[in-house]
């Protein structure tokens, strides 16, 4: 994975072998990846907390097909979180 950017608080510094990852989120200051295995990495400003991932936060992930769903347009790609 690579970030860019300004990275003036570290939000753009991807954490050294992080592999797996199936989803990214970026805020101003931090950002966030969700991994195959339902782990969540956070990195980036951390004054707020907002960087530091709870324990036990992992997540049970499963993933439906495009437009599997009524009212889901095609290519749209809907996590659900159990």
């Amino acid at each position: 994975m690579r970030a860019w950017g300004r990275d003036a608080e570290g939000q753009c510094s991807v954490p050294a072998g992080l592999s797996g990852v199936v989803a990214v989120a970026a805020g101003g200051y931090h950002s966030l990846a969700l991994k195959s295995d339902g782990t969540v990495v956070a990195w980036g400003y951390n004054y707020f907390g907002q960087s530091t991932v709870p324990a036990g936060a992992n997540l049970a992930l499963r993933f439906m097909l495009p437009g599997s769903a009524a009212g889901i347009p095609p290519g749209i790609w809907p996590l659900l979180l159990d």
